[in-house]
């Protein structure tokens, strides 16, 4: 009977395990002619199909416009996860509120749980807030990384120190957090920031070590209504939010 039980306790843990690890976030590609396209519907920039990608492309981070080839078409609710969409009731992954397009340094950064865009219900926005401490303080200068040392790192043929660049480059993202993020038209699913939210803070925590469980939690006003009460939704929010 000992036996059985520990088998079964086994088949459990292995259970719990797979579901820990089903939605590990990863960096995506660049954005494509397609990718673009999909984000015409969501007016970013017009509502008529275009037969090519434009030269610069905003920025849904850093407000400001930038050279396309350095712009990420990023999936919230990563493109990987595409079979399990019905969880956030999505009706295809590439739902435009599921995407945004962000400067490629910083795309990473939010696919790799180094930082989420939380939701604020005083100001009715979506905030930025940093998970990884490598981006409050590098170790080699002293001082937290500015947007234009990110930029030089992933783009080193474009970006120098002496590179012209507009002034939001010379901030940091720790000058950066706690703002709200700005959109022209519709907002992304409040769901898909939460789940990512939800995701990014489990690995920060115990994939990563960057926190402690105690240091923050993602409020219930970051949902939708009624979405985190979905019985398969809530065990994944349970089993992330309650892991030792």
């Amino acid at each position: 009977m000992d036996s059985l039980d520990s088998k079964l306790e086994m088949v459990i843990d292995f259970i719990l395990q797979m579901k820990m690890d089903m939605f590990m976030l990863a960096a995506q590609s660049v954005v494509s002619d397609n990718d673009f396209n999909k984000l015409q519907t969501h007016n970013y920039y017009s509502s008529t199909s275009i037969s090519a990608l434009p030269n610069h492309i905003y920025c849904q981070f850093l407000n400001i416009v930038l050279p396309t080839q350095q712009v990420t078409c990023t999936h919230i609710f990563q493109k990987h996860w595409f079979k399990e969409r019905r969880l956030l009731n999505l009706s295809e992954i590439n739902e435009p509120r599921n995407l945004m397009l962000l400067f490629r340094p910083i795309e990473i950064a939010f696919d790799e749980s180094r930082i989420i865009f939380l939701w604020d219900s005083t100001s009715k926005s979506f905030k930025r807030k940093i998970l990884d401490p490598g981006l409050r303080f590098d170790s080699k200068t002293m001082l937290p990384p500015t947007i234009l040392d990110l930029a030089m790192r992933a783009f080193p043929k474009d970006y120098t120190p002496s590179t012209p660049v507009n002034s939001k480059f010379k901030k940091s993202l720790v000058d950066l957090e706690g703002d709200s993020l700005k959109f022209a038209s519709s907002i992304p699913f409040k769901r898909c920031l939460a789940f990512h939210a939800t995701r990014a803070r489990y690995e920060a925590i115990h994939v990563h070590k960057w926190l402690q469980k105690e240091d923050f939690d993602i409020p219930e006003d970051a949902w939708s209504p009624n979405i985190s009460e979905s019985p398969e939704l809530k065990s994944f929010i349970e089993l992330w939010r309650n892991a030792e």
